[in-house]
């Protein structure tokens, strides 16, 4: 494609001139030709949830707070930071509003699901529970079991919370991560999520066959699981029955 980039030119001609300007331009420093700078911001309005960043005053280089490469970063008018990426930003795209959930809840829950699978071995070695065999600790995943999908997870949680799924769930933090545009979200998605790793509805699997689950359950016909009523674990060791699309206190 000739035009895939927001700009009247090939992408790669942006990515070239990009990196060319974070070469050039030391950490902390602001970028001040006027084409640069129009450029910049040009790009960063494209972003997918731009009503959640701030209004920037000045574009400066900087390092990525987890990456700790050099990246562009808009400044605001009360000094917030918001890093962006130009590959990520210069590229018109269609926002996926579910993907965005189901990334950012994955995110929330690393260290739980980590914990749980470390849990797991320590019982059972590092053993696929749908096979029986073997396999290095890196080539082990834990695989949410059916019908708790993971993605089932995120979905009935915003169902129990009231909540609906578009861009005023979401906003960017002080280093310019995804988060909940409500702070409690965080914690309530962890203590819910947790309600299934305790009730056993996990197990260890291969790298490959939990890649082969979750492609299945991609082609899945969910209507029914996802309309009829299942059990959701609830804290005392038992479960309560609800109706996914009705509310639940957490």
């Amino acid at each position: 494609m000739n035009r895939n980039s927001i700009f009247e030119t090939k992408m790669d001609t942006v990515l070239d001139w990009s990196n060319y300007l974070l070469k050039t331009v030391p950490v902390a420093g602001e970028i001040k030709d006027i084409c640069s700078r129009k450029n910049l911001e040009q790009i960063f309005n494209n972003h997918p949830l731009k009503s959640k960043c701030i209004r920037p005053e000045k574009f400066i280089v900087t390092r990525h707070p987890i990456y700790n490469n050099k990246c562009f970063a808009a400044i605001g008018e009360n000094m917030e930071l918001f890093p962006f990426s130009v590959k990520n930003n210069a590229i018109k795209v269609n926002l996926n509003l579910r993907d965005i959930l189901h990334k950012l809840c994955r995110k929330i829950v690393k260290d739980q699901v980590f914990f749980k699978k470390e849990k797991i071995i320590q019982k059972i070695g590092l053993v696929c529970q749908k096979t029986g065999n073997t396999y290095p600790k890196k080539d082990l995943h834990l695989h949410h079991e059916h019908p708790y999908e993971f993605n089932i997870i995120c979905d009935s949680f915003l169902k129990s919370k009231g909540a609906e799924l578009d861009d005023n769930l979401f906003k960017y933090d002080h280093l310019g991560e995804l988060a909940f545009d409500n702070a409690d979200f965080k914690y309530e998605f962890l203590k819910y999520h947790a309600r299934f790793l305790n009730d056993g509805h996990v197990s260890l699997v291969s790298r490959e066959l939990n890649q082969k689950l979750g492609a299945s359950y991609k082609f899945k016909n969910v209507t029914s699981a996802a309309t009829s009523e299942i059990q959701v674990p609830v804290a005392g060791n038992h479960s309560a029955q609800f109706n996914l699309f009705s509310a639940m206190g957490v």
